[in-house]
């Protein structure tokens, strides 16, 4: 977890965080990578100060939100189909 100050337009300080996701994925329709398991990470970002890890149960929308951003980011130019396991 790491904290983080922003300013907001009205000159208030917020305080978040940001925790890591860890996901797991499969690419379909390539024999490249059949039967591989790409496992990565990503962050989970601006999160209140207030919330913990605990905050957010394996599976919840959050993370998998976060999660699938990455992957976009890593297989769209490729065109590669990727399924989040």
């Amino acid at each position: 977890m790491s904290k983080h100050t922003n300013t907001t337009s009205n000159a208030q300080l917020t305080e978040s965080c940001s925790f890591k996701v860890i996901y797991a994925y499969r690419i379909t329709g390539s024999e490249a990578h059949k039967n591989l398991l790409k496992v990565g990470d990503a962050s989970l970002k601006d999160v209140p100060a207030s919330k913990a890890p605990r905050d957010f149960p394996p599976n919840c929308s959050e993370l998998k939100e976060a999660a699938i951003v990455r992957i976009k980011e890593q297989t769209a130019t490729a065109g590669l189909f990727p399924q989040v396991e």
